[in-house]
């Protein structure tokens, strides 16, 4: 698992998915599950993926970056912008998630519950990813802050 390749929490991370360091004040232990198992079952505002084919054939994918009346700017998965113009565009379509939904099957029930728990104690965006992290989080380079450690499921 490489989370922190796309998300980004206590300062930490990538920007091609939501920034997490809030997550746990925003969201219920059941949307966060629902997130990790199915991430194409609700994607973050501003983080869906779109694919367009431009009149001469060539495809490009990513995040809406910047869109004005005349241009186009997607973010793809090397988090290298790609501009077009939106004349050259013969079709847009939306795409699934870049999240790939394996984590159910790579995690045990008992990690997969210490990631929820992880996330749902992440409350301010000054935390810091200290402490006893998942396994997913581990190897993050942070500056020390709080400890933050999983508690155990209790919904």
């Amino acid at each position: 698992m490489a989370c922190i390749r796309c998300h980004r929490a206590g300062g930490d991370g990538g920007d091609a998915g939501p920034n997490l360091a809030e997550i746990g004040a925003k969201q219920t232990r059941a949307y966060l599950l629902e997130s990790i198992v199915k991430p194409n079952a609700k994607i973050a505002p501003g983080f869906d993926t779109i694919v367009v084919t431009l009149k001469h054939g060539t495809v490009a994918a990513g995040i809406v970056a910047r869109e004005t009346t005349d241009t186009l700017a997607l973010r793809n998965t090397d988090n290298k912008l790609v501009e077009m113009a939106k004349a050259d565009i013969a079709k847009r379509e939306s795409a699934p998630s870049g999240m790939p939904e394996i984590y159910q099957t790579l995690l045990t029930k008992t990690q997969l519950r210490d990631v929820v728990e992880f996330l749902a104690s992440l409350k301010t965006k000054e935390q810091r990813l200290e402490g006893n992290k998942p396994r997913a989080l581990r190897g993050v380079a942070t500056t020390p802050a709080a400890n933050v450690s999983p508690a155990k499921a209790s919904e």
